[in-house]
C-alpha cells in the first residue's frame, strides 16, 4: 500500500507597508482518502473488509515496533557510540561472533568422563591453547612441535590435519572470514589462513598474548600476562598502536589492576571478562571503564575460591563459565552463586574425569566443552548429556 501525499506551495506576492507576505496551502491525499471507499460506517472492525483489517494491524505493528525500539535503546544502549546496533537492526541483521555461545538451561549437565582427541604426532604433543569456530572446526596450538592441529567436522567423520608453521604458535583465534590470528612466543600476533601458511604481523608486542579475541568493531584484544594488562588494536589500520584497555602494567590486586591475566572473553556489548590468574579472580571491565568489577573469586562476597583461573567463557544467557586451573575444574555461575560442572573432585590428575594444569576451555555449537589439558598433554572433550528439562542432547 502506498501513501501518496502531494504538497503544493502557492506563493502570492503583495506589498503592505513595504512587507511581502506569503502563504502556503497543502493539497494532499491522506490515508483516510485512500481507504474511504473501503470503510463501512457504524460497523465494528472485525466486520470490516480485509484491507481495512490489514491496515489497522500494520499500523499497530509499526507503532509497537517503534515503541519497543525506543525503550530498548534508552534502557540498554545508553552509550550510543558502542551500542550502535539497535533493536531493529539486531532482528534483521543478527550479530554473529566467530566463537560459540550455545543456549544452555540451568539444569545442563556434562558427562564427567571425557573423550580424548587423538593426534598423529609421533613425538611429544603439547597443547597450549584451543579454539572451536562456528563450524565446529577445532584449532589447537602445539608450541613444542611448532604446529597448529586442526580437526574439521565432516558429515560422517572428523578430518585431522597438522599444519607446520614458521613460528612458535602460542594461541590461535579465528574470525568470521576464516583467518587465523596466532600469537607467537617471541611476541606479536600473526594473521594467516589454512590455504597458505604465509603470515603477516597484525600487532607487535613485547611478550606473547595469553588470550586473543576480536570484537564486533574489528578490534583485536590481546592479554599480555607478563605485562599485567590487556591491549586493543584496530585491524582496519595497519600502522595503529595498541592501547591498554585493562590493567596498569604493574602487578596489583586493585580494581584497576591485573596480575598475570590469562584468558579473555568479549561480549557483543564490548564488555571484557579477564581471567586474572595470580589474583585468583575473574574481572569484568565494562566498555570504556578502567576499573573492573570482580564477578568471581577473591574479594567477591558469597563467591567461590579460585586457584589461578586461566579461561573464562559465556553461554547465550551470559552465564559465566570459569576454568579453575589450579583446582582442575570448571565452575558455572547460577542465580544462587556458582556450581561445578566438570572436574568436581577438585583433585588434579590424569584420569578421564580429571585435568592437570589446563589452560583453555571453549564451547562447540552443541554445548560440549573442549579443554587444552596442558599438564596431561591432551585435548579433552566433556560431552553435554542433558540440557533442557532433563532431555538428552542430540548431536
Amino acid at each position: 500500500m502506498k501513501l501518496i501525499y502531494v504538497l503544493v506551495q502557492i506563493q502570492r506576492r503583495c506589498f503592505v507597508g513595504g512587507l511581502c507576505q506569503f502563504y502556503s496551502k497543502s493539497i494532499g491525499i491522506i490515508l483516510d482518502d485512500i481507504l474511504r471507499d473501503h470503510i463501512q460506517p457504524n460497523i465494528s472492525l472485525m466486520k470490516q473488509s480485509f484491507i481495512i483489517k490489514m491496515s489497522v494491524l500494520i499500523t499497530i505493528f509499526m507503532f509497537a515496533a517503534g515503541l519497543v525500539n525506543s525503550i530498548f535503546s534508552i534502557v540498554t544502549f545508553q552509550n550510543k557510540e558502542t551500542r550502535k546496533f539497535n533493536f531493529i537492526e539486531r532482528i534483521f541483521n543478527p550479530i554473529e561472533t566467530s566463537f560459540n555461545q550455545p543456549k544452555l538451561s540451568s539444569s545442563a549437565c556434562w558427562d564427567p568422563h571425557t573423550v580424548t582427541l587423538t593426534t598423529d604426532v609421533e613425538v611429544e604433543f603439547v597443547p597450549v591453547r584451543i579454539f572451536v569456530d562456528r563450524k565446529n572446526t577445532i584449532y589447537v596450538t602445539d608450541i613444542y612441535n611448532e604446529a597448529v592441529h586442526v580437526w574439521r567436522q565432516d558429515t560422517n567423520a572428523t578430518m585431522k590435519t597438522t599444519i607446520k608453521t614458521s613460528f612458535k604458535p602460542f594461541y590461535s583465534f579465528t574470525d568470521n572470514d576464516g583467518y587465523i590470528f596466532t600469537s607467537i612466543s617471541e611476541g606479536s600476533v600473526m594473521k594467516w589462513s589454512l590455504n597458505t601458511v604465509e603470515a603477516v604481523i597484525v600487532i607487535r608486542t613485547e611478550s606473547e598474548c595469553f588470550g586473543l579475541s576480536i570484537d564486533i568493531k574489528n578490534n583485536l584484544y590481546c592479554s599480555l600476562s607478563i605485562e599485567h594488562r590487556v591491549v586493543r588494536q584496530t585491524l582496519d589500520v595497519d600502522s595503529s598502536t595498541p592501547i591498554t584497555v585493562a590493567g596498569t602494567g604493574k602487578a596489583a590486586s586493585t580494581s584497576d589492576a591485573l596480575y598475570n591475566p590469562r584468558g579473555i572473553f568479549l561480549s557483543i556489548n564490548l564488555d571484557l571478562y579477564v581471567a586474572d590468574c595470580s589474583n585468583n579472580r575473574v574481572q569484568l571491565f565494562e566498555h570504556g571503564q578502567k576499573n573492573g568489577v570482580t564477578v568471581a573469586g577473591k574479594d567477591k562476597l558469597l563467591s567461590i575460591t579460585l586457584s589461578c583461573p586461566t579461561s573464562v567463557f559465556l553461554d547465550e544467557n551470559n552465564n559465566i563459565f570459569i576454568l579453575d586451573s589450579g583446582n582442575g575444574r570448571i565452575m558455572r555461575s547460577t542465580s544462587q552463586g556458582f556450581d561445578c560442572v566438570v572436574g568436581c573432585s577438585a583433585i588434579t590428575g590424569s584420569a578421564s574425569h580429571q585435568m592437570h594444569g589446563p589452560l583453555e576451555a571453549v564451547f562447540d555449537t552443541f554445548g560440549n566443552i573442549f579443554i587444552a589439558d596442558f599438564g596431561n598433554d591432551r585435548i579433552q572433550k566433556f560431552q553435554l548429556t542433558k540440557n533442557i528439562s532433563g532431555k538428552l542432547n542430540k548431536q
